[in-house]
């Protein structure tokens, strides 16, 4: 490693120093991101059979994708030396928060929420931290929590058969103790199976989760002796006491910790889940005594939604709901989102996409992204997602993904800091026609709306052209994912033609879908209820539908309108279909507006759409298009005698 250089990483600043090597702020040069870089001691990069079990670690680390977990980027090489390059997590550590005074009750309990969502996140996939403590989390301005080095403490140990810790290997610093100059910070957090040395599973971190909730809330540290060997027998032997929490935690959250601190394994609170359904019930306000296996299920949320209906705006738009799956045992139901122009997300440019657990809506205004909570009717912007184009969920509902002119970036639904997964430029980058999908297995497809399928990695990394136009196809618009991997549908533009989809099978096979030659399709998404929904625009314009077999891979009926002068279909697992109305064919005006959004007078009504209008430079004229006799066709508007004339 150069002064300044490491790999394609520029060494900013050394912003920590633990057992497990030295800690980098650098900039990556490639995608132009800052990272945590942290460099491996000496005993795993120089030991060949351990680094390559750590670059096997750190790959099922790189495959955890959750907002309150920070990610991990890569295993970096130069020489002789290896480096985890990580996301770089602003604000301060959760220890140096409970250094600095009492943190309030209900804070406390928010934290706890996240950082329990955190975990049960990691143990679906199957990775147990071994090494949670408060240094080991992060809160960021915005209240988010992030878990640092998740699953690390495994990758660096040098016996997989065995649970427990080597202590010289901590990577970061919880205790004034110290070994042979080597700080330890392990200790006062192991599970009792972890300080003996024997196996351990997932419950040796719901131990430390109750350690360090214990913690927040009594405003001191349960276990803690002189030495290291003190602060282990304390947590074999001593007493646990909580009754030194404040007055005002919930009974609940007392009996929740008294299951996560059972020194005897067997008798432990067997899953993370289960913490954050007792904190959630009691942040909503239930202060029943409900065991969490006991409690009745959540109504699917449509029938929660009627009772308090949303107020979301967008300008001579609504929104509108509509369960389509045939075999649901709920009413069909269809209702419409009023609009309000005092609601601050009024001026909505691009229409609402729900998530796929069907609980938020996502939308752009005011040139940002926002997200409206569907159980709250709340909507916030997400600051960092300025001049973002088309952002569309990640499958587990926790992220969005989005383009800007330059790059491809992910934001967590809460908020927080926007991250780069890729830089972009010329025609790889969002724009008319554009969309994108996140996959299963954590890599992004997209199209610009001048190219072919792109494809992006999961966490970060370089954009490649993933599937083509065919000889007489110009660019592909628009792709969405079929379930269980079968496949993906896009609309096929060809020189003549708009009124296309195809299908592109997990092999790289193509097979044509649906043609209507002289219409214009858009916008394909699969619905759970057998159908695909795609918008038309020129014959009885709306969205339509059409059942599609997911074993053949083929339109198996004739399609139907399901909702007239509407667009943007947008469906989530449950079959709930989110879209916006309003536009009708001939209902359209060109106005001025002021810069801040207000009309100022009508210049025309239009009989057609004119999508895309060019002003000229004296605002004199507006070149537009439209479909004229069943081809595309250029027309120029004159905004001083309102007369319009045909081009092309």
């Amino acid at each position: 490693m150069t002064d300044r250089l490491f790999a394609h990483y520029e060494i900013l600043e050394k912003i920590g120093k633990g057992g497990m090597g030295e800690v980098f702020r650098a900039h990556d040069t490639v995608l132009g991101r800052d990272v945590a870089l942290k460099m491996l001691p000496d005993l795993v990069a120089q030991d060949a059979e351990r680094l390559a079990r750590f670059r096997r670690e750190a790959q099922v680390l790189a495959s955890l994708n959750h907002p309150g977990i920070a990610s991990v980027f890569g295993l970096e090489s130069q020489g002789d030396s290896h480096a985890l390059a990580m996301e770089l997590v602003p604000g301060p550590e959760l220890a140096e928060r409970l250094a600095a005074g009492v943190v309030p009750t209900d804070e406390c309990l928010h934290i706890a929420l996240q950082l329990a969502e955190a975990i049960e996140a990691a143990h679906e996939k199957g990775v147990i931290h071994r090494d949670l403590k408060p240094a080991n989390i992060k809160v960021t301005d915005e209240g988010r929590v992030k878990v640092l080095d998740f699953g690390l403490a495994k990758a660096l140990v040098d016996d997989t058969s065995t649970s427990s810790i080597d202590q010289r290997l901590s990577p970061t610093i919880t205790a004034n103790l110290t070994l042979n100059n080597v700080i330890l910070g392990t200790a006062a957090y192991m599970s009792p199976e972890q300080a003996r040395a024997t196996e351990v599973d997932k419950r040796a971190d719901i131990w430390a989760y109750g350690v360090v909730v214990a913690e927040m809330l009594g405003g001191r540290q349960l276990f803690a002796g002189e030495t290291v060997s003190d602060t282990l027998a304390e947590v074999l032997k001593s007493e646990i006491n909580l009754d030194e929490l404040r007055d005002d935690v919930p009974p609940a959250v007392i009996r929740l910790l008294r299951r996560c601190l059972q020194r005897d394994p067997r008798q432990r609170l067997r899953d993370i889940g289960d913490a954050r359904l007792i904190l959630q019930d009691v942040l909503a306000g239930d202060t029943e005594d409900v065991a969490p296996e006991a409690a009745a299920p959540a109504s699917p949320w449509p029938l929660r939604l009627v009772a308090g209906v949303a107020v979301l705006a967008m300008a001579a738009a609504g929104f509108a709901f509509w369960q389509p799956h045939p075999e649901t045992t709920l009413p069909l139901r269809k209702f419409e989102i009023p609009l309000s122009r005092t609601d601050p997300s009024a001026n909505v440019s691009f229409a609402p996409r729900i998530s796929p657990d069907g609980r938020y809506l996502l939308f752009i205004s005011e040139n940002q992204i926002w997200v409206r909570d569907l159980a709250t009717t709340e909507s916030r912007p997400l600051p960092g997602t300025e001049d973002a184009r088309d952002p569309f969920w990640s499958p587990d509902s926790e992220w969005i993904a989005f383009g800007t002119g330059t790059a491809i970036k992910k934001i967590d639904r809460s908020g927080g800091r926007s991250m780069t997964l890729a830089t972009v430029s010329g025609n790889l980058s969002m724009g008319s026609g554009s969309s994108g999908i996140w996959n299963a297995d954590g890599s992004l497809f997209y199209t610009t709306g001048n190219t072919g399928v792109l494809r992006l990695p999961a966490q970060a990394g370089e954009v490649t052209m993933h599937h083509e136009p065919q000889e007489g196809e110009v660019d592909f618009h628009e792709v969405c994912a079929l379930p269980d991997g079968r496949g993906w549908i896009f609309v096929v533009h060809t020189h003549e033609d708009y009124g296309s989809l195809g299908l592109l099978t997990p092999d790289g096979q193509r097979k044509a879908v649906l043609s209507y030659p002289g219409d214009s399709l858009n916008t394909p998404v699969w619905s759970p209820s057998g159908h695909l929904l795609f918008k038309r625009a020129h014959v009885a314009p709306g969205i339509w539908a059409v059942p599609f077999s997911l074993d053949q891979l083929e339109v198996t009926g004739e399609a139907f309108l399901v909702a007239a002068d509407s667009f943007r279909p947008s469906v989530s697992r449950d079959g709930t279909l989110v879209f916006s109305k309003g536009f009708g064919q001939n209902n359209l005006q060109m106005a001025w507006f002021d810069r801040q959004g207000n009309e100022l007078s009508v210049i025309a009504d239009l009989e057609t759409t004119r999508p895309f209008p060019y002003l000229s430079p004296d605002e004199t004229q507006i070149l537009t298009s439209s479909i004229t006799d069943g081809s595309r066709a250029l027309w120029l508007f004159d905004t001083t005698t309102s007369n319009e004339r045909r081009l092309t």
